[in-house]
Order: C-alpha cells, then structure tokens, then sequence
C-alpha cells in the first residue's frame, strides 16, 4: 500500500453512531477518504465481507472508544484487526464519553496511544484527525457542502466548533428538527417553505439562547421546514423574508423589540 493510497476506517459501536455519523461526514468534508459502514455496506452486501474489505484498504484507523464499544464483540474484533495491519502512529483512538483510565481498565495497551478526547465536538476530533492524515490543517474542500433531495435532520448534521451550519447548501430538501436556528451572515432563502409564522422567536438583539443552532454561510432552495424555528431580530426577519421575494408574515414582535 503506497503512502498516499488507502481510506480512513472508523471502528465504532452502533450505540454511538448520531456522533460517529456527524464525525464521518465532517472528515468527508476536508477531504479525507472514509471508510463508514453506513455509507459502505449496501443492501444484500455482505456485512463481514464488507468490512474485511474496508479493513484491508486502510491507511488509518479512527477508533471511537466508548463503554459501548469494549461492550460489544465486533467492534473489539475491528480494533485487533486494525492494530494488526496499521504501522505505529496509525491507530487513532477518540475517547468518547469515556476517560483514559477507564479506556486502560478495559485494555490497558490503549493507554500508551494518544487519543482525543471528544466531548461531543464531532468537528474538534476531525480537525485532530485530519492533521495527522493530511499533514496539515484541516480545510473544508471545494465550496460548501452541498446536500440534495434528501430528508435531513439537523441534529446529524456537521457542526462548526462554534455551533453552527456553516458553509453549506440545501436543494430541494426537507429539514427536520425539534431545532432552532439563529441566523448569522450570509444566509439565503429561496422558494422555501415553513410551518407557519409561529416559526420565528422574536429576540433582542445578541441574546444568546441555550441549544440554538447558528446558520452561517447557508443557502436553502427549495427547502421545506419540518418542527424548525428561528430566532430574529426584527431587521434579521424583514431582511429574510425580502430575500425570498415574500411580503412579512402578518404578525408583531413585543414593543422593546420593534
């Protein structure tokens, strides 16, 4: 296997993949070549054929350890494999929701690797990831990332270390919650679709609200709307609704905020 061939296999447990999903897509999005059993495996495929394969192909092997993971026997076997085939410095342990002296209870040879510790910042852990794949800070390749005709929760979405969608595009797409997004710069609407103008939460101006999703850098087109609000300002509403060539939705912010 030559040095630049080979994909980035990340070993995980079922139980942890909302995490592993948003990890993959982020590493997807610098450029790295993962190996994802979701996005690997097909249907009538076989599932241990499959991953023999993707193991086999590896350069680097993304580890996401967990209570899960020591818990359940496919996950453990993938981390014998991997330890098997890759050189030193290839294994890449990410400790997630799990300490490093835990990690040592269960094997104690994982103690000597150096991890990174998640802390559910899916985009931290890529960035740590892809510097050691691409030798370099990582860098979101080729414009935004672009989704179409699909059905997407937000929550599966990659987020930036801020908490933001950031740098993406969305066509004809149905975007689910239970979420809140707060709109930053940069973000355009058109021929969307919402529940209704009860959608927008009025709120003064840099009010930072718990468990709200930034949007920077945002184009939705033909965009529907499933159980997502807004938090605007009122300027931040007129501007949005102009933007989709739409008249404001007949309803009032408080008086302090007019």
């Amino acid at each position: 296997m030559t040095e630049e061939s080979g994909k980035t296999f990340i070993s995980h447990a079922s139980e942890d993949k909302p995490f592993v999903k948003n990890l993959a897509d982020t590493l997807i999005r610098y450029g790295i070549e993962t190996w994802y059993d979701d996005y690997e495996i097909d249907l009538g495929d076989s599932i241990r054929g499959r991953i023999n394969e993707g193991l086999s192909a590896s350069k680097y092997g993304v580890v996401v350890l967990s209570h899960n993971f020591f818990n359940k026997k496919w996950p453990k076997a993938e981390l014998a494999s991997l330890a098997g085939i890759l050189e030193e410095g290839r294994l890449l342990p990410v400790f997630h929701d799990i300490s490093v002296d835990e990690v040592g209870q269960y094997d104690a040879l994982l103690r000597d690797i150096k991890g990174v510790k998640a802390e559910g910042n899916a985009r931290r852990v890529a960035a740590a990831v892809a510097k050691k794949v691409l030798g370099k800070n990582a860098v979101s390749k080729g414009g935004p990332a672009i989704y179409r005709n699909a059905t997407i929760s937000i929550s599966r979405l990659p987020l930036s270390e801020d908490q933001c969608l950031q740098d993406m595009l969305f066509e004809d797409c149905v975007l689910q919650g239970l979420a809140v997004l707060t709109l930053h710069e940069d973000c355009k609407f058109e021929q969307v679709t919402f529940n209704g103008p009860e959608v927008f939460l009025a709120v003064p101006r840099g009010t930072a609200l718990v468990g709200t999703y930034g949007v920077r850098r945002v184009s939705f087109r033909r965009v529907r709307f499933k159980d997502i609000g807004f938090t605007v300002t009122p300027e931040e509403y007129q501007a949005a609704m102009r933007s989709m060539g739409r008249a404001p939705l007949n309803f009032q912010f408080p008086p302090h905020l007019q």
